[in-house]
């Protein structure tokens, strides 16, 4: 089983600047990532999600044992989205989740 928590997703997109001409681009986006990630992390193909890798680190936490960060570019170009998530698999193997953790432009990504 795999878990997406949608409740942080709309709080990250909410919090792209308001008025600029690709915030309804990134939540149609958003609803595809999110969509595909209940399929979880390894089902999303790199031919559909722009620089999708696997991150060593990001800057607001320390990950555990059991957690991997990754991230993608949404939308290429000045200034460049990104999403940056957690896939956390439970202690007993049984299922993940995911935590949404950014949405934003790449000059402030958790990177």
């Amino acid at each position: 089983m795999f878990q997406v928590d949608d409740s942080k997703v709309s709080k990250l997109i909410k919090k792209i600047k308001a008025g600029t001409s690709k915030t309804r681009d990134i939540e149609d986006i958003m609803a595809l990532l999110t969509s595909e990630l209940s399929l979880g992390t390894k089902s999303l193909k790199k031919e559909s999600w722009s620089n999708l890798s696997e991150l060593s680190s990001i800057s607001n936490r320390k990950l555990t044992s059991n957690q991997v960060a990754y991230h993608c570019h949404l939308i290429k170009g000045k200034p460049t989205y990104v999403a940056v998530w957690i896939e956390e698999e439970s202690k007993d193997g049984r299922f993940k989740t995911v935590e949404i953790v950014y949405v934003g432009t790449h000059e402030k990504a958790l990177y």
